[in-house]
């Protein structure tokens, strides 16, 4: 699925992206080619905050850094680390740098291309952050059955899984005893959330 249809699926409107003069600037300012998904990204979805700034902070053409040999593209909400790949691949690895004391980066790979690792950030950034109704459930044990029969998975990468229906998200983590779930409008909320016990913050 593009970037656009993904948006479209999550906010049931089409989103707004940088015009390409953007991008241009960018690779001649960075002096190589931004790699296509992350030029895709932001064609589609670059003028959209709810994706891009909701949680982790993703920075626009005109911020984007080489470091290391790698294109930086977003950087942790706290700080404690930053995204990147490796230029020149049509769809290289994506890859976690953790910032270290003296601020030298530690590289370690997302063991995901660069294009699901984007896809994985849309849906994570508008379950936290993106959508604004939002709340958790403790001990969901009684309820997983019905999440995983009822709700599709969308995302499973490490210890995370998304699950999605229309205006609604799901967020596990492993080793976690609580489930967090956001919903574009309240209502929305209490109609698919609040019925498996979800709590509005």
């Amino acid at each position: 699925m593009s970037f656009v249809g993904l948006f479209e699926r999550l906010y049931e409107r089409h989103p707004v992206g940088v015009a390409e003069p953007e991008l241009a600037e960018a690779e001649a300012r960075l002096g190589v080619a931004v790699p296509p998904p992350l030029r895709e990204l932001h064609l589609a979805c670059g003028r959209e905050p709810c994706v891009l700034a909701s949680h982790n902070r993703f920075f626009s053409p005109r911020a984007l850094e080489r470091s290391d040999g790698r294109i930086i593209f977003c950087e942790e909400n706290q700080g404690v680390c930053v995204w990147g790949c490796s230029p020149g691949d049509e769809d290289p690895l994506a890859e976690v740098g953790n910032v270290l004391r003296d601020d030298t980066l530690e590289w370690h790979s997302e063991q995901a291309p660069l294009s699901r690792f984007l896809a994985i950030q849309l849906y994570l950034q508008t379950a936290w952050g993106g959508f604004e109704h939002a709340g958790d459930l403790q001990d969901p044990d009684l309820v997983m059955s019905r999440i995983e029969s009822e709700w599709e998975e969308v995302v499973r990468h490490q210890d995370l899984t998304i699950y999605w229906k229309p205006g609604a998200l799901i967020t596990a983590l492993d080793g976690q005893p609580f489930l967090t779930g956001a919903a574009r409008t309240e209502g929305g909320f209490v109609r698919l959330l609040g019925d498996l016990g979800f709590e509005l913050l």
